[in-house]
This record gives C-alpha cells, structure tokens and sequence, in this order.
C-alpha cells in the first residue's frame, strides 16, 4: 500500500509525472500514487509543487510535508505528519482529479 504509519503520522510513495498539461492526481500504479505536474524536474521545482499540491488535498500546511526519499526521483516518499492513514486515504481517493 502506498500509506504506511510512521512515528510522527504516515508515509506517502508517490509517482511524479512532471511537464503535465495540467496538476492532477490520477490514482494509483503498484505502491505509489500518480501525481500529474506542470512544472520540469528541475532546480527542485517539481518537488516544490509537489508538496504544495499535496498539503493543498489533504488540506495542511505544505510546510508540514517533507520528502523523506527521491529528491531527485519520480518516485518519493513524503512525510504528512499528525494525520492517520485513513484521513489520508479518504482525502486523496475523494480528491482523484479522474
């Protein structure tokens, strides 16, 4: 599954898809979700944007989300803290832009 628990909330695999036509997230492929990006993987842009699309569908301070793993791959693990799998889960499932 692509949400895991960790000590300070839960663990994200995502699968980022840069120089979209538009940001969207578009469900899931093995254990990753599939984010949609405008923006090119470069000068950290990409994971930028990332999070602050993320922080904005589940509703938090971009801030507050920290890329664990992949800063310079499609694929990463983000950090959401004070949240549960659940809450995570129901806030992207109800925000699939599909």
């Amino acid at each position: 599954m692509y949400i895991k628990d960790h000590k300070e909330g839960v663990t994200l695999r995502v699968r980022v898809i840069p120089r979209s036509s538009v940001n969207l997230l578009t469900g899931e492929t093995g254990d990753c979700v599939v984010v949609k990006l405008t923006s090119p993987p470069v000068g950290g842009r990409a994971n930028k944007d990332l999070v602050k699309f993320i922080g904005k569908k589940l509703g938090i301070a971009p801030s507050s989300i920290t890329i664990l793993h992949g800063h310079s791959s499609r694929e990463k693990t983000l950090l959401i803290p004070g949240m549960d799998r659940d809450t995570v889960h129901k806030r992207l499932v109800g925000a699939e832009d599909r």
